[in-house]
């Protein structure tokens, strides 16, 4: 079987000084253009960019819920006033919203291969996290995955699967590249403090404890080395864990 771990020259190029990319999402709604933008621009470390202009399923967590529906339908959602909701029911046709973000993620996916598919150097992609995932998405009656313990160890579990299927359907694209793994968490400091507010808005959920969160973050990381990428966390949060995030395991941050 061939070896998917990442070469020493791969590590070295993310370490370089020149390597110069992007967060993730980029304005505008042409991603043909968007890419061509990134070919030219930054050619030491290239992005598949994010779109949220499009509408929903084009955002950063619509994409990733896209991906854990394709692992299972019970993690479809819809959307709703405040955000994502699950739709609550196992089907075998996926909401629209679901389908939009599918369709508009195959043509990222194929403008990133009409300009990258030679690229022998790295290339990341963006996942949300497990912690802001379970933070932004409704169970079906209004109330947060935070709130349910056993939703958010399938949603975990769901999200590691999606996140090794996912970077296998981009080796078959861009088969020469190096994948970077960037799991965004940009709420991961209010799950840890106990400040993501329930529907009432009068409390908040419980806080997650370190070793529950670092366990579920490891196994974003071992997803990702699993299919041979460099796993990374990026997070704009006011009171970033850098310590749990390195603890971890996360290459970067």
């Amino acid at each position: 079987m061939k070896s998917t771990t990442p070469s020493g020259s791969a590590i070295a190029e993310l370490n370089s000084s020149a390597a110069v990319t992007m967060v993730g999402s980029v304005p505008g709604v042409d991603v043909w253009e968007s890419t061509a933008v990134i070919r030219g621009e930054l050619p030491s470390l290239p992005m598949l960019p994010e779109l949220p202009a499009r509408g929903p399923g084009a955002d950063m967590v619509g994409r990733t819920m896209s991906l854990l529906a394709g692992v299972s339908s019970e993690f479809a959602v819809t959307t709703t006033p405040t955000g994502w909701r699950l739709a609550g029911h196992l089907s075998a046709a996926l909401p629209g919203s679901m389908r939009r973000a599918g369709a508009w993620l195959g043509e990222d996916l194929d403008a990133a291969e009409n300009s990258f598919a030679d690229f022998t150097g790295c290339y990341k992609v963006q996942l949300v996290g497990p912690w802001t995932l379970a933070a932004c998405v409704e169970l079906p009656n209004g109330d947060r995955l935070l709130r349910d313990s056993g939703a958010v160890a399938d949603l975990q579990a769901a999200l590691a699967q999606a996140t090794g299927e996912f970077l296998a359907q981009l080796r078959r694209r861009l088969p020469k590249a190096t994948f970077l793994v960037q799991f965004d968490e940009p709420l991961i400091d209010r799950v840890l403090e106990g400040s993501v507010p329930t529907p009432s808005g009068f409390s908040a959920y419980k806080p997650v404890e370190q070793p529950n969160a670092s366990a579920a973050l490891r196994l974003c990381v071992k997803s990702a080395q699993a299919s041979g990428a460099l796993p990374g966390a990026h997070t704009c949060a006011t009171s970033a864990p850098i310590a749990l995030l390195r603890e971890a395991g996360f290459l970067f941050v």
